[in-house]
């Protein structure tokens, strides 16, 4: 058998590839009709389901949209509602943090000599169960603003001798009285030094005591301070006066008392209290308080 040449073998297949071809395009070209039907059928099929899937998507879209304005509604009125209280909530807290220049310094002096043991309420708050006089508070730091005080006597039952406000400034010192004439207790607010000189003692005089006129006589020197009468004060004034100080009363000769182990320091602000009251015809009753304001 003769054998076919490599060059009449790629010719014989190139034919019968050409032949498979032309029967492949014959098949399909009987069966598009069925094809293009079946086409047409889920083209159609498509089309009512991208419609349907359409309508519902729009449906739902503003149904969305409707209800997403209800809720956005519904929010920002109840967003109104609370306002107040993350008002009131934001103030609180700016209460609850203050600095240091809205802060104020004030210290309780118990001085009314009828008031023996006492509760000191600030505030609607105790900073002081059982306050004897006569007494010097620690400085309390305080809010600058209004504020409000009540002494009660302690006893049976409890009788509250003061219930009155008063109001303080920011980066300030103070010191509150608390004193008594003819059996009436009374507050007094003085503002307090900040600064002393280095070579006096500055010292102010305050006459709280249920008496007469009084004054202070230094015996190491001459300055005297006073007179004055009940509530009134005489302002700082340095001096180089430190100690034995004699407390008398011009309007009574007999009126005299000798404060001993009194000294002042140089470069220290100072308040001296006369406090207490006339025994008789005599000042036994009578207490000077030295008050140590700066530093």
């Amino acid at each position: 058998m003769q054998r076919m040449k490599p060059s009449h073998k790629l010719i014989v297949t190139a034919r019968m590839r050409q032949l498979q071809n032309r029967r492949r395009i014959k098949r399909s070209s009987e069966r598009l009709p069925s094809i293009c039907r079946r086409n047409d059928k889920i083209r159609r099929r498509i089309k009512i389901e991208n419609e349907k899937e359409n309508s519902l998507l729009v449906q739902w879209s503003r149904g969305k949209i409707e209800k997403t304005s209800h809720m956005n509604t519904r929010w920002i009125l109840a967003a109104l509602a609370l306002l107040p209280l993350m008002l009131c909530s934001c103030e609180k807290r700016l209460t609850g943090s203050e600095t240091p220049q809205s802060i104020a310094h004030v210290r309780i002096a118990h001085f009314a000599a009828s008031i023996p043991e006492a509760q000191i309420w600030l505030d609607d708050e105790m900073i002081a169960s059982n306050l004897d006089y006569p007494s010097l508070s620690q400085r309390l730091d305080l809010q600058a603003g209004l504020h409000y005080i009540r002494v009660v006597q302690i006893m049976e039952p409890p009788l509250t001798q003061l219930n009155e406000s008063f109001a303080v400034s920011a980066d300030t010192f103070y010191t509150l009285v608390i004193a008594d004439t003819g059996g009436v207790c009374r507050k007094l607010l003085l503002m307090d030094t900040t600064t002393a000189n280095p070579a006096f003692a500055s010292v102010r005089f305050v006459h709280i005591a249920d008496g007469p006129r009084l004054q202070l006589k230094f015996h190491d020197c001459a300055a005297v301070w006073g007179p004055v009468g009940f509530g009134r004060i005489i302002t700082y004034d340095t001096t180089q006066c430190r100690d034995d100080v004699l407390a008398e009363s011009p309007d009574v000769d007999s009126l005299q008392i000798s404060i001993p182990d009194f000294s002042l320091t140089f470069g220290r602000a100072y308040t001296l209290f006369a406090a207490g009251h006339v025994d008789g015809d005599t000042l036994t009753g009578l207490r000077i308080i030295r008050a140590q304001d700066w530093p």
